[in-house]
């Protein structure tokens, strides 16, 4: 027996209308079927054959592709039983990736996280998610998914390939990223939305953190004039963000007793704080102190 669920995708914008670069498409198109593939790994039967079928439509203004997920299964009735038999392994896999009209899916959950911290997780008695997130004027915003979809949010090759099918938004005249079904629109992202859907480092726990404290000169760069904003400095070659923990200076900043121009250096007690993440070794970094506020000379010196 084999099932069949079909979708069709679609990349707008100037640069695309009916022709698309196969350099841009082709690695899209792969990534789909390893992100089919994942997704049957971690939510569908390991043990059976996904594939995905490429049919090409043109449309006046974007190149769209249809896609067909077909799965061959001998143990037919054992995972109908299994599973649901209102739903085949191809329509579980679309719904959860958010890939099917009607469904809360993965690419529309981490459009409504929009790359913020989650600050809770409470599993209810229907077995879904509940997430809690930091909202505006400091209000909470919950967010309620399947399990199946929170299992492809924490599954790091499914996150690590979300971003390739959306990688030809990365070029000027490619503007925008469209699930469709029957010519309607299901899902659309922007290319401003893009990083939305970039998956978070994953720190090596099994290792402590290296952190150094010592006294550096850094140039000032960037200064926020709002608060819980990182400074940004450079160290000679070296740039980067700094959050500010002195509060006593950013207290006589606020009392407009410290004022900056250019070429300003500060000299401070620096903090930098190293973890192994999935993408290498991260820095943070922190100004304990703020030692001296250094102003250049104004006039050049004759000796």
């Amino acid at each position: 027996m084999i099932e069949r669920a079909t979708f069709e995708i679609a990349y707008t914008g100037p640069g695309v209308d009916g022709r698309m670069d196969i350099r841009d498409l082709a690695p899209a198109l792969l990534a789909f079927g390893d992100l089919v593939e994942s997704a049957n790994l971690v939510i569908g039967d390991p043990k059976t054959t996904i594939k995905v079928i490429v049919q090409s439509n043109f449309e006046k203004g974007s190149f769209q592709v249809k896609l067909e997920i077909i799965h061959t299964l001998i143990e037919t009735i054992k995972y109908l039983w299994e599973i649901g038999k209102d739903q085949t392994l191809p329509d579980l896999i679309l719904t959860s990736l958010g890939l099917a009209g009607g469904a809360s899916g993965l690419l529309q959950l981490l459009k409504s996280i929009k790359g913020r911290k989650i600050t809770d997780v409470t599993i209810l008695e229907n077995g879904n998610t509940r997430l809690m997130l930091q909202g505006k004027n400091g209000e909470f915003e919950q967010i309620e998914v399947s399990d199946n979809v929170m299992k492809l949010y924490r599954n790091r090759e499914v996150r690590e390939q979300v971003p390739s099918i959306l990688k030809p938004l990365e070029k000027a005249d490619i503007d925008g990223f469209e699930v469709r079904q029957k010519t309607q629109t299901i899902e659309r992202i922007s290319k401003d939305e893009r990083t939305y859907y970039d998956p978070p480092e994953i720190i090596d726990e099994t290792r402590d953190p290296v952190v150094s404290n010592r006294q550096a000169l850094v140039d000032i760069i960037e200064v926020p004039f709002q608060p819980n904003l990182k400074w940004k400095v450079s160290e000679g070659d070296n740039k980067f963000w700094a959050s500010m923990e002195d509060q006593c200076f950013l207290e006589r900043m606020e009392g407009r007793e410290v004022a900056f121009s250019k070429g300003d250096i500060l000299q401070v007690e620096l903090e930098t704080k190293q973890v192994i993440t999935s993408s290498g070794v991260k820095s943070d970094y922190k100004i304990v102190k703020v030692v001296e506020h250094i102003q250049p000379p104004p006039e050049i010196s004759l000796f």
